[in-house]
Parts: structure tokens; C-alpha cells; sequence
């Protein structure tokens, strides 16, 4: 154990490896103030270890009137905090690999699936003991997914296919594409019973986001549920073959 930022202890500890990846993720409030360091740290010591930097990343670089297909070419766009500090820190990778010779790998995928902390037990499915779901937009949008486990099995296989890669790479990992009828279904088969369906309270939350910087930071998301989207994995395809991928009701 180290302090994250403290880049001569970490490379003493990443001695050895080859790749190094960056799972660090802050609460929203502290993105601006901790995303820039905890960047340059891990590409410090990428560059003092000679280790592959990989780093899971999101849809918010593509802005919010992001397109319904995502690919790797798709342009970026700051129109809101979060998606210019994840552009910046994809940027940073970028110019490390051309300047300093430090090799990265973005793998960017949809929400998380199979964590705390996510969505779906903080609001999704927060009420189904009650035999309640909560949908967080229109239930007929489709909205990119990521099971965990099938992420981590896909970051293996790529850490393995590296030399393959250019110093700084891109791909996306398509996971489960689901609109929030079809993730209803899914709990409603696996619970043996139906759920009434129910709307989040974005209203709610508004009115307290002038109170709340975490709740101000959430309700600027709100548009991942009003916009479909969906991730292309082709290039990631093409490097690894068929992408891991649990079925939906397992």
C-alpha cells in the first residue's frame, strides 16, 4: 500500500511487470482535482517500469449528443466537466506515448454490471425486495453495458496481444447492449416474478443539485438514458476473436 500519487514508491512496487493498469477512480466531486495527478503518476511510472499502461474507459469523451454507434474513430466532445477531464486524460496518454516512448491501452465499455456502487443497486434495483424496478429513462433505449468479469477477461486477452498494438490504442468493448425493458425482463426471470416498473426521480434530483456537488455531478448524466448508444468492437474482434461474453440471464 501506497499513496497513488507517490511515483517512486510505485515503481519500486511495479518493478517487473509488464503491464500496469490504472483502476483508480475518484468520486465525481474530485475528478477535476485528482484525475490530472493520478494520470501522470501512472504514466510516470509506466515510463520508469518500461510496463504497458492500460485503463478502462467510458462513453463521456463522445459528449451528450453522442451517437447511437460508437467507434474508435467517433469524435469527442467536452460539452459537459466529465467528458473534457476524460478526454484530457486520454489526450495525456496519447502525448506520452509519442513523447516519452510509454505504451497505453484505452479499453472504453458501457456502465458497470456486477459491482457496488453501480446504477443498478443504487437506483435501478434498489426496490426489488419491494417488487419494485426502476427504469431511469425510456424503457425502449438501448444503453451500453459492461459484466465485469467478461471486462477483466477482455483486458487479459488484449494485455496479450499487445505487441500488436500501436503505442497508444483505443478499442471498445461492446458487452451487453440491453434497453431497460429487456434488463427488467432479465431480473424479472431471475427473481420467478414480475416487477412494476417505475421512473427515477430526476425531478427530485434537480431540485437538490444546487445543495449537493455529487448530485449536480450525477444529474449532468442524466442524458446517458435519453440518448441510445451502443459500442462498436470490431478492431477489438479482429485483436482477440470473439469478445468474452456472459449471457444475460446467467
Amino acid at each position: 500500500q501506497c499513496d497513488a500519487l507517490d511515483v517512486a514508491e510505485l515503481a519500486r512496487a511495479g518493478r517487473g511487470a509488464d503491464v500496469i493498469v490504472n483502476a483508480l477512480n475518484p468520486d465525481y466531486t474530485r475528478w477535476a482535482t485528482l484525475l490530472p495527478p493520478l494520470t501522470e503518476a501512472c504514466i510516470g511510472v509506466a515510463a520508469a517500469t518500461g510496463a504497458t499502461l492500460m485503463v478502462p474507459g467510458n462513453v463521456y469523451n463522445f459528449g451528450n449528443q453522442l451517437p447511437a454507434v460508437l467507434r474508435e474513430d467517433t469524435p469527442f466532445a467536452a460539452t459537459h466537466p466529465k467528458a473534457a477531464q476524460r478526454i484530457a486524460l486520454e489526450a495525456a496518454l496519447a502525448t506520452a506515448a509519442q513523447a516519452r516512448g510509454v505504451r497505453s491501452i484505452v479499453i472504453r465499455a458501457g456502465d458497470f454490471l456486477g459491482d457496488e456502487g453501480t446504477w443498478i443497486d443504487r437506483a435501478m434495483g434498489k426496490g426489488l425486495a419491494a417488487g419494485k424496478f426502476t427504469q431511469m429513462g425510456p424503457a425502449d433505449l438501448p444503453h451500453a453495458w459492461a459484466w465485469l468479469p467478461d471486462l477483466a477477461n477482455t483486458f487479459v486477452r488484449v494485455a496479450a496481444q499487445r505487441t500488436r498494438l500501436p503505442p497508444h490504442a483505443v478499442l471498445h468493448f461492446a458487452g451487453h447492449t440491453l434497453t431497460g425493458a429487456q434488463l427488467q425482463q432479465a431480473f424479472e426471470t431471475a427473481l420467478g416474478r414480475p416487477l412494476q416498473s417505475g421512473q427515477f426521480p430526476w425531478g427530485l434530483l434537480r431540485l437538490a443539485t444546487p445543495f449537493s456537488p455529487m448530485l449536480r455531478a450525477l444529474f449532468e448524466m442524466r442524458y446517458l438514458w435519453q440518448r441510445p448508444h451502443q459500442l462498436d468492437n470490431g478492431p477489438l474482434q479482429a485483436l482477440i476473436g470473439p469478445e468474452p461474453h456472459t449471457p444475460l440471464p446467467q
